[in-house]
């Protein structure tokens, strides 16, 4: 997808809402939606994260959901790289080393910047997308074992507002999508965060954990990781590294 032929994409900003991924849930369901709308709220009551939690938006960070068109099957395992690669494109266009920590968090210096959260049905994408502009949460209040600590662009020198990130994240995720599948997941490959070494693996169904290498990522999207000298995929778990054991 080319800059002179990129899609106008609608923005709709509320002062306040629970979450934007409610609102935007809501609209569609009233058929008011078109795609590549996108919901921003200044503030959130009850925003989400991974696995019901609840994400911290008290105003001055970027939260937002936005509505996808149709993903063909090729594309529809990579739509949280889709997005990761157009918000890290946009972080490094502001001149920041962003790492990607697979599933769906990005990374400055080490530490939380970005989370996204993406619901799929019958092949539509409702994407969202928090990244911490002026405020990140304190360590106690990260609720995820292994996650690291938070941090925010105006720590790592970066002033901006969530509009004008947000025009940048979307203009740059739009032209993603003109890539083919092989180049996205090699992108988003050398973003990884600590590939080639050896990690904590969480498994997302019991309180279990292992040791494995991080290998990279296979051509359907899964994480390829190293284990008793067996190469495995893993499609849902979360990562830390060991020395935050």
């Amino acid at each position: 997808m080319s800059r002179g032929c990129r899609p106008a994409s609608p923005i709709l900003v509320y002062d306040s809402c629970s979450s934007t991924m409610d609102q935007l849930g809501h609209l569609h369901m009233q058929g008011s939606v078109r795609d590549w709308t996108a919901v921003l709220a200044v503030e959130q009551s009850a925003g989400k994260g991974q696995k019901g939690r609840i994400w911290l938006s008290p105003p001055g960070n970027l939260y937002a959901a936005w509505h996808w068109p149709f993903l063909p099957e090729p594309l529809l395992p990579l739509a949280p790289y889709i997005i990761a690669l157009g918000v890290s494109k946009a972080l490094e266009h502001k001149g920041l080393n962003v790492l990607f920590k697979w599933p769906n968090d990005i990374l400055v210096q080490g530490k939380k910047v970005s989370g996204i959260l993406i619901t799929q049905a019958g092949g539509e994408s409702i994407v969202g997308v928090g990244i911490n502009l002026t405020w990140a949460p304190e360590d106690r209040l990260m609720q995820i074992q292994g996650s690291p600590r938070a941090t925010s662009l105006l720590e790592q020198g970066v002033s901006t507002d969530p509009l004008h990130l947000w025009m940048d994240v979307a203009s740059r995720t739009q032209e993603v999508f003109g890539l083919s599948p092989e180049i996205i997941l090699s992108s988003v490959e050398k973003r990884l965060a600590w590939i080639g070494q050896t990690v904590m693996i969480h498994n997302s169904n019991s309180d279990s954990a292992y040791k494995a290498t991080l290998a990279g990522l296979a051509g359907d999207g899964a994480l390829l990781i190293q284990r008793n000298r067996r190469r495995q995929r893993l499609y849902s778990a979360s990562l830390a590294p060991i020395e935050d054991k």
